[in-house]
């Protein structure tokens, strides 16, 4: 089962997990002593995340038999015979909960399923034996126990299925809360624990997460699990420094592992869980929980004054009493408590009961920004949440949230509405719907103004539809509120019913009231009610289910009830564009050939889209032209609309992490044609994407193969670990294992064959991606691609040996393996230009063949498909050759019908003439004339940039050249065409920074080449002689035959 971590626990745990894997295994023991001290449960984590981030060690040692890794234990999905789970509501150290329907009751429970370490622990006998204390508490703000019990080896109990938020997500949204509110919390959770405490029950575990909202009160829940492991486990666990609780909120006794607690333990509990809903902040905080446990051992209790002027003194007196260091200084029972709240509420006037507007309903956006950044991990999301202030809210956007559905045979619309009426509502009049799957993932709470608030400030929109759906013998009776989150108030109500076997006629008539409330204060015009309109009812279920796997990223079962849909009904042109994405997801056979095909019967039933969804078909139909191009003015004429489409796409669905993917995607992949974008600003398209939504798998995936271009190894296992602590699942989950442990120990060829043997063809080939660019010194890339062709060439379908074969070249290329570059060359099902004219320079294939051919390409004008054929006739000193090449390009800027490739051909022609004065031995009209041409005509003509910054030095104009060269061929893009210019470009760098006495950052790019071609082909073994040359100057006191650690190329 997946592991989820929510962002804030994440936040805590990012740092300490990096300082457990920079140390040697054998240190690990005394830091996690330190850091977590009797937090076991702390620790526990802490060890799991670490043999998950390890996980991928064993791939290159366990035998090929044993890869295929073991799926955690999984629960069944009819536990008990009773209890049909749904899906998975949360999970933390020691247990995992999970939405079901109780079948025999008919109605929806949470059930709380124990880890195995603490199930093998407690034994099943003596947890329901203790158990049973804690299933006979009943009161009001007690959560009862319905039932318990064990299935398949795991211990459960179960409990009512409270819709509402916990008192956690409450604070999320609200940062802290009224005074009365906090105040009428605390005593009635106090009333709880007293009541629990005179039936011998203590809680041991008073947090926020534990205490749940239903209609506005205090239930608090688990009482359950802390009891049942204290008493069940006792002094065999504590034995061994197991401490039930959470750090932030545990006693000083219960901190240090006392064996007698009592009541007044629960009662310093809740002091901290109140000054949090008064402050925002937890009393003690600290960089380790060991930190925050002697800063609660040593420091006095703190006033919630000195961070909230309007706390009245009696209330902070309560705060301090009951989080007093010596339990005999606290009340003495929590009823004790509740009444001196009691007390203290007295004081509190009626405007300080009054929610005050302190600007955290315009910051939450960027609050919600903050905590996708901690959760991914990545440094370069830290900076949007330090935004001045969030956006402000668009009135003509508008999220649809989940309705509140409580009937499990309505369950399907509880987010089947979120998609119906979202795609209805797009695009009617200036409205814009936010994407359903950024709502579901941004929902909290339950269908009320105060979370119709918080989901409107964390997706930008002003205007919120919320409601609830309830059944009435066959009918279905649908309750809507249209609320405007700017304002704060109600727009109009309604509601609507039709019989339940309709819902699709229901959601229209939802629709038209929805209008017709927008209706009263702004011009929305008319809308059709067809965006989701399907022949069959049953074909519109099929769609709503695919969906809700879709936002999950089980690709296979959506595309199991996309195409479900479709043979239901094949004129919903919706489920084509959705499985096109599925399947592209899957990446099985013939992909691209399917998407494309789906693509095109998505065009031909694209009448009704919604807007949202009708440019991304735009999209999906310029992509696809832009990567299959017929010829180079074709990829340019797709470029253009392409680049211009996913800007308008992330324009309008700003909180849209596809959009944001995407037009991550369109830069990396295509717009190089016509304009190019530095990969440190594509890589942050990827962040803008994680930041909308931080358990968005594909952006996870696009950051993975960029981040180590651009900031190296710690940014790319950032966000790997960011991955393994969402819970990675599938060929996501081995790609993720097998890449952290990549990154961390050399691979041998046998350890290669072993991977290949055993991991599906596309973990592999995600792998090559990752480093076919990294100069690591035992060459991942090549080494695996090596292997998966020597292994499985003739058993791979025909994508994936093209990947293979295309990858492999990239990474021979940029490591040096000429020879074996020109050989798999020519396995391609085509000849890549500019790869052979490189290698004819290199005289690594035939030079007259290479002529021959080159004069052909010229003859019949093709002059934009192999620049690179210049510096091979510079090198024969061939002027005329030269002189012929420059006359057709001109030739081709006067009939070329794009503007875009008139100029790149006069560029061309240029070049080419600054070549021949090259040939003719000329080096200042040369330089003269390549600094005279437009670099941003062809942002790709990489070999003119080089020659310009050789001709450069050759002058002694070191820092023009330096200039020159800190950025990628003269434009701010790094060097990541994975050839032999690339490590060439660093090379020149390098030169440039040693003659103006920049010893690091020489030092940087020589180790750099070094490392790239440390086994290179002879034509390129002087260069890497060199840089070892160069790093013995700049650093004497290196060991001989050292390799210093080599950086990405760009700085």
């Amino acid at each position: 089962m997946a592991r989820t971590i929510p962002p804030e626990r994440w936040r805590a745990l990012e740092p300490l997990l990096d300082g457990a894997l920079t140390l040697a295994p054998e240190q690990r023991a005394a830091y996690l002593d330190r850091a977590c001290g009797a937090d076991a449960a702390l620790r526990a984590e802490l060890e799991g995340l670490v043999r998950d981030c390890e996980a991928g060690e064993s791939l290159l040692t366990r035998p090929a038999a044993a890869y295929t890794p073991l799926p955690e234990p999984s629960v069944p999905p009819l536990l008990a015979d009773r209890y049909r789970v749904r899906r998975e509501l949360g999970r933390g150290g020691m247990a995992a909960v999970y939405l079901a329907d109780d079948e025999k009751h008919g109605r929806p429970v949470a059930v709380k399923v124990l880890s195995a370490d603490i199930s093998h622990a407690i034994g099943a006998e003596r947890f329901r034996r203790e158990i049973d204390v804690a299933a006979r508490l009943s009161h009001p703000h007690i959560l009862p126990l319905h039932d318990s019990g064990e299935d398949a080896g795991s211990l459960y109990y179960v409990m009512p299925f409270v819709a509402g938020e916990s008192l956690r997500d409450r604070l999320r949204r609200d940062e802290r809360l009224p005074v009365v509110d906090a105040v009428r919390i605390a005593r009635e959770v106090a009333l709880a624990l007293d009541y629990a405490h005179r039936e011998g029950v203590v809680h041991r575990d008073v947090k926020p997460e534990n205490v749940l909202l239903q209609d506005g009160h205090a239930v608090v829940a688990d009482f359950g699990i802390a009891h049942a492991v204290a008493r069940g486990v006792g002094d065999r666990v504590t034995a061994t420094g197991l401490v039930l609780g959470t750090p932030a909120y545990m006693s000083p006794e219960q901190a240090t592992a006392a064996h007698d607690l009592d009541g007044r333990s629960d009662v310093y509990s809740l002091g901290c869980v109140l000054y949090e809903l008064l402050t925002g902040r937890a009393p003690f905080v600290g960089a380790t929980a060991q930190t925050v446990i002697a800063r609660r051992l040593t420091a006095p209790p703190p006033d919630p004054r000195a961070l909230r002027a309007d706390v009245p003194a009696a209330l902070a007196s309560v705060v301090t009493r009951a989080m007093a260091t010596d339990p005999g200084d606290r009340f003495a029972t929590a009823a004790e408590m509740a009444a001196a709240l009691d007390g203290a509420s007295r004081g509190i006037s009626a405007a300080r009961a009054r929610p005050r507007v302190n600007g955290r309903l315009t910051t939450l956006g960027v609050g919600v920004v903050a905590v996708a950044a901690v959760a991914a991990g990545v440094a370069a999301l830290a900076a949007l949440g330090r935004r001045a202030s969030s956006p402000a809210l668009d009135a003509n956007v508008l999220a649809v949230a989940p309705f509140d559905v409580l009937d499990p045979s309505l369950a399907l619309w509880k987010e089947g509405m979120v998609d119906v009426l979202s795609r209805t509502l797009d695009g009617a009049g200036p409205l814009r719907a936010v994407a359903p799957s950024t709502v579901v993932r941004r929902w909290h709470g339950r269908a009320d103004a105060a979370s119709a608030r918080a989901l409107g400030a964390s997706t930008g929109a002003a205007l919120v539809v919320y409601g609830g759906i309830e059944r009435a013998g066959d009918s279905a009776r649908a309750t809507i509120t249209v609320y405007d989150a700017a304002a704060g108030r109600s727009l109009g109500e309604a509601e609507r019913v039709d019989v339940a076997s309709r819902m699709d006629r229901l959601a229209d008539s939802i629709a038209v009231a929805v209008l017709r409330e927008l209706g009263r204060s702004r011009p929305v015009g008319a809308t059709r009610l067809e965006a989701m309109r399907a022949r069959s009812l049953p074909a519109l279920r099929a769609f709503l289910v695919a969906e809700q796997f879709y936002r999950r990223a089980l690709w296979d079962s959506a595309r199991v009830h996309y195409e479900q849909a479709i043979e239901l009904d094949s004129s919903l042109g919706i489920a084509y564009t959705r499985l096109a994405e599925s399947v592209f997801r899957e990446q099985g056979p013939d992909v691209h050939e399917k998407v494309a095909a789906l693509t095109r019967l998505a065009l031909a039933h694209r009448r009704g889209l919604p807007p949202r969804d009708s440019l991304f078909l735009t999209l999906d139909s310029q992509y696809l032209s832009a990567v299959h191009p017929a010829t180079p003015s074709a990829l340019v004429d797709a470029a253009r609309p392409l680049v211009a489409t996913a800007a308008e796409l992330v324009r309008r669905y700003p909180s849209d992490p596809e959009a944001w993917r995407y037009d991550g995607d369109v830069w990396r992949d295509v717009a190089g044609a016509v304009e190019l974008k530095a990969d440190r600003s594509i890589l942050a398209l990827y962040d803008q994407a994680i930041a909308a939504d931080s358990s968005f798998e594909p952006a996870y995936e696009s950051a993975i193969d960029l981040s180590g271009v651009v900031d190296g190894a710690p940014s790319t296992r950032r966000y790997l670990r960011a991955l393994t602590a969402r819970g990675a699942t599938g060929d996501l989950a081995q790609f993720t294992r097998l890449v952290t442990a990549l990154l961390d120990r050399p691979l041998s060829t046998a350890e290669a064959r072993r991977l290949v043997d055993s991991l599906p063809p596309a973990v592999v080939l995600r792998a090559m991606l990752v480093f076919h660019t990294t100069p690591d010194q035992t060459e991942t890339a090549v080494q695996l691609g090596r292997a998966l062709l020597e292994r499985h060439a003739t058993t791979l379908d025909a994508e994936d040996l093209f990947g293979a074969r295309i990858f492999l070249l990239r990474a021979l290329l940029f490591r040096g393996h000429l020879r074996e570059s020109a050989k798999l060359l020519h396995d391609l099902p085509f000849l890549d230009r500019p790869d052979y004219a490189e290698l004819a320079t290199y005289g690594v294939v035939n030079a007259d063949s290479a002529d021959g051919r080159f004069r052909t390409w010229v003859r019949r004008g093709e002059v934009l498909s192999g620049l690179s054929m210049l510096a091979f006739w510079t090198q024969r000193r061939d002027a005329a050759a030269l002189g012929a090449y420059a006359a057709a390009a001109d030739s081709v800027g006067r009939a070329d019908r794009s503007p875009v490739l008139r100029r790149l051909a006069t560029y061309t022609g240029a070049a080419a003439r600054a070549y021949a004065s090259l040939a003719r031995g000329d080096s200042a009209d040369a330089l003269r004339r390549f600094r005279a041409l437009a670099d941003s005509t062809c942002p790709t003509c990489d070999w003119a940039g080089m020659q310009r910054a050789r001709l450069l030095l050759a002058a002694g104009r070191d820092r023009e050249a330096a200039d020159l060269m800190a950025t990628a061929y003269g434009h701010a893009r790094l060097p990541v065409t994975t050839n032999t210019r690339d490590v060439l470009w660093v090379l020149l760098r390098a030169r440039a920074a040693e003659r103006l006495g920049r010893a690091r950052e020489a030092t940087d790019d020589y180790a750099f080449v070094a490392t790239a071609w440390r086994t290179a082909d002879p034509e390129l073994a002087p260069y890497a002689a060199e840089s070892r040359a160069a790093l013995a100057r700049l650093t004497p006191e290196r060991p001989a035959g050292s390799v210093v650690p080599a950086r990405p190329p760009g700085r």
